[in-house]
């Protein structure tokens, strides 16, 4: 209704889409929006094709139903990192060995945005890089267990 009253407020009488992700309150929303329209003005195509879903939103879910196939190495590297950046002393620990094995890069560990696949590619790109850094606090303590999925990037590309 919001939208509606703005474009109202506006004077905008034709529109042509709506671009919106796949949530079922925005199918009511744009259905209702195109119900406002059609009633207000002669609307482009009698606001048949209105609603356009979000590519990005449709690219982002396909990408998510790949990743369930390594749901269990994202969940491990997910885990490493926590422990890694949870404590200052584990996080210094860790730049000592990245310094050690001459791991210099731009970018440091960081979580992913589960929803947003291409900040989990990231995430683990970052991690693969890593890699020995993470193998030297296994080294040094005892609680800590590694095994990194290996070549999951590769996999993923």
């Amino acid at each position: 209704k919001a939208v509606d009253q703005c474009l109202y407020d506006r004077g905008i009488t034709r529109v042509f889409t709506i671009t919106v992700d796949n949530a079922t309150s925005n199918d009511n929303g744009v259905t209702h929006m195109a119900k406002k329209i059609n009633n207000r003005c002669n609307a482009i195509l009698n606001c048949d094709h209105m609603h356009i879903r979000c590519a990005t939103h449709i690219l982002n879910l396909v990408a998510n139903d790949g990743l369930e196939e390594y749901s269990g190495c994202v969940t491990k590297i997910r885990d490493i990192i926590r422990y890694v950046t949870t404590s200052s002393l584990r996080m210094a620990k860790f730049k000592n060995g990245a310094e050690k094995d001459n791991i210099f890069t731009k970018r440091f560990l960081c979580l992913d945005v589960p929803i947003r696949w291409n900040s989990t590619y990231l995430m683990l790109n970052i991690t693969e890089k890593f890699e020995k850094a993470f193998d030297q606090i296994e080294d040094d303590d005892a609680r800590y267990s590694w095994e990194f999925c290996e070549g999951i990037t590769k996999k993923m590309s």
